[in-house]
């Protein structure tokens, strides 16, 4: 069963990583932090946070290869989910969805 408080956020961007972690916490959620897929796998396994928030595009193992390792070994935790695009727009970086609409961030509690 997943920790209903926790929210894990993946990204390699440690400026990128620490503003979603602080939104996490600002809602009344426990951040937990990956800078990997790699990681983010390890914890996902022994945490099983309510929510991922999951950068794709990341050197080493991106996120695209942990949703199919967890589509493989745990599609449940697939559901329900929401795609959050970061774009950068000439070397500045803009999240183009709010990470926690309000119904989502209700559903999270």
């Amino acid at each position: 069963m997943p920790n209903s408080t926790t929210v894990l956020v993946v990204d390699d961007d440690a400026s990128t990583q620490g503003l979603l972690a602080a939104i996490v916490k600002h809602v009344g959620l426990t951040p937990l932090a990956a800078g990997d897929g790699g990681e983010a796998l390890t914890i996902i396994e022994s945490e099983n946070p309510a929510a991922i928030i999951l950068d794709l595009l990341m050197p080493e193992v991106d996120g695209f290869h942990v949703l199919r390792q967890l589509k493989a070994k745990a599609p449940d935790l697939l559901r329900p989910r929401s795609v959050v695009a970061a774009v950068n727009d000439g070397g500045r970086r803009r999240v183009t969805a709010p990470p926690f609409p309000g119904a989502r961030r209700q559903r999270l509690r």
